[in-house]
């Protein structure tokens, strides 16, 4: 018994008639015919009812008992079909931290999809310190983050780094420039930038300021800044993305903090070592475009 058989027999069953369920199934008649009568032979029972010289077709009392057990059939032959073809294409997982994941890499995605590749692309976001487990166990293939840590199994490369500026509602300071004795720290939305960062934060407002609120998600910090008097030091380009929205202005900070550096992590010769390198020339190319950041 195949799909075949049943699918011949779903056909007459829904048109009850020889001719159409053949044009249905492009195939001829008598080639229907013998998937029936092949079907009622595996069965042992008689399903279907014709007359001579009549093309309409009725199902029998065993055929209207086989019809729900052919349509189960079915469905099982289509998952069986559909298991198959996903075990054909392989998973390609990538994380990166919230700022990477929310603002840069959108576009690298839409670029690495569009070469239609046998492959289903899984999207984690994850904190910096998740990533390196994450990869060691094989739950993803690449990540990108912003605080390195060492592993004597993980490829840990620097692979950007960004500008860092000031960003408050729009409107608020008329100046280009801001100098870090303008601001007050109590009105601070903070976000996680970096060892580099925090050095500098110390220095100017010391080690034991206390500012608004500190937050992980950068996609959050658009709505504590806009229309309001709180500030935050953000990553360049996302700055620049929200800036576009018409709530908020981006500002340079003399003697402000370093660039952030972003890193990739990898396991060596991997099974996705191919999907690697192609996904990560579709994002050096597409950060060779943006402003305020540098491909290493």
């Amino acid at each position: 018994m195949d799909n075949c058989q049943i699918e011949a027999f779903l056909a007459v069953a829904q048109t009850g008639n020889i001719t159409k369920a053949a044009n249905m199934l492009y195939i001829s008649q008598p080639a229907l015919s013998h998937r029936i009568s092949t079907l009622e032979e595996e069965t042992g029972s008689k399903l279907v009812t014709r007359q001579k010289g009549i093309r309409s077709i009725t199902l029998t009392r065993d055929g209207r008992s086989f019809l729900s057990i052919a349509q189960k059939m079915q469905q099982l032959f289509m998952q069986s079909k559909n298991l198959k073809a996903h075990s054909d294409t392989a998973k390609f997982e990538i994380a990166a931290v919230d700022s990477i994941n929310s603002y840069i890499l959108p576009k690298v995605y839409k670029r690495f999809m569009s070469r239609k590749l046998p492959v289903s692309l899984d999207i984690h976001t994850i904190h910096s310190n998740e990533a390196y487990k994450m990869v060691e166990n094989h739950e993803i293939s690449i990540a990108f983050i912003a605080l390195p840590m060492y592993s004597n199994k993980i490829d840990t490369e620097p692979f950007f780094h960004e500008n860092l500026c000031f960003i408050c509602s729009k409107g608020r300071f008329k100046q280009q420039k801001i100098t870090p004795d303008m601001l007050d720290v109590k009105k601070e939305i903070i976000l996680p930038l970096g060892p580099q960062f925090s050095v500098w934060h110390d220095y100017w407002f010391g080690e034991d300021a206390r500012p608004m609120a500190h937050i992980d998600t950068i996609s959050l910090i658009e709505n504590f800044i806009a229309g309001s008097d709180n500030w935050a030091v953000v990553p360049y380009f996302a700055a620049g993305c929200m800036e576009k929205l018409g709530r908020i202005s981006r500002h340079e900070i003399e003697d402000g903090p370093k660039d952030r550096v972003c890193y990739m992590l990898t396991l060596p010769n991997d099974e996705t070592k191919q999907c690697k390198e192609i996904f990560v020339k579709d994002m050096r190319s597409y950060l060779s475009e943006c402003e305020g950041i540098e491909v290493l």
